[in-house]
């Protein structure tokens, strides 16, 4: 005889019901959404950082990436970490709010260096640039115009060898201040790099006048230097080139400068020299 149908419904329920629920999906998806949420927020600081860069290119040397070899090797950089078409336009389109709002901020580093800390005004994080200057001690300097000084740096390509004394020579027929020689490779088909600078109102003659010498012009525009080095020794460089890496980190960083100046044969000390900064 069949059972009953409230036997056989009573005995499903007790089947269904048999043990407590699991938990394992719920802390999976707690699991993937902790991750999946520190992931998109790394991913929006990285194309805030990329588009404050290519803001600062277009407004420096205008918006057309064909004329503008920093803002072309600026918006390369987005593609390559897949930043969205419309980001890069909006960036470009802003360009011209850039220059006004950019930020100057000195802080005293490691060893007595000094770090200048060029920010995004409309979109600078404030409150983590902050914190990390906070937690590494760097505290903040005013910044008066004997510490920077502004020159043109015009980047120029020389399709035959050439050594430190030609390099010179072309300078000097050019009317720049001074050159350095960049990386072999830099200047495109295997040719030498070459480093110009100039005050920023010699910067149209410059160029041209390196033209006339059979050099190619890969990028040019004015940047800021500090006019003193200092000597840092190994523990203080590794803290300052920890704070460095930090800053460039930081969403709206543009640039980052310091005055540290390249060891020496394993030279140590705090001696102050003259010369430019090097630009990070």
């Amino acid at each position: 005889m069949a059972p009953p149908a409230a036997m056989t419904v009573a005995r499903w329920c007790r089947l269904v019901h048999m043990g407590a629920p699991s938990s394992a999906g719920h802390n999976r998806w707690s699991k993937v959404r902790h991750h999946k949420g520190q992931r998109d927020g790394e991913r929006a600081q990285l194309i805030q950082r990329l588009s404050a860069r290519v803001r600062a290119a277009a407004a420096a040397g205008g918006p057309d990436p064909a004329l503008n070899a920093a803002l072309a090797q600026a918006v390369a950089q987005c593609r390559a970490n897949n930043v969205p078409k419309a980001s890069i336009m909006a960036a470009i389109a802003s360009a011209d709010k850039a220059l006004g709002s950019q930020r100057l901020q000195a802080v005293r580093g490691p060893g007595g260096s000094t770090i200048i800390i060029i920010s995004d005004g409309t979109k600078g994080d404030d409150g983590s640039l902050k914190g990390l200057l906070g937690r590494e001690g760097a505290s903040p300097l005013s910044l008066p115009g004997a510490a920077l000084q502004q020159r043109a740096l015009i980047r120029a390509a020389a399709s035959r060898p050439i050594d430190l004394e030609a390099a010179l020579q072309v300078a000097i027929a050019a009317g720049a201040e001074d050159v350095r020689m960049g990386a072999k490779g830099n200047g495109g088909d295997g040719g030498q790099e070459l480093q110009f600078l100039c005050r920023p109102s010699d910067l149209s003659s410059v160029g041209q006048r390196l033209q006339q010498e059979g050099l190619r012009l890969l990028s040019s525009g004015v940047r800021w230097f500090p006019r003193r080095q200092v000597a840092l020794r190994a523990e203080q460089r590794e803290r300052a080139e920890r704070l460095i890496r930090e800053l460039r980190r930081c969403a709206g960083v543009i640039e980052v400068i310091h005055n540290i100046r390249e060891p020496e044969g394993g030279e140590e000390g705090g001696a102050e020299a003259e010369g430019g900064g090097r630009e990070v």
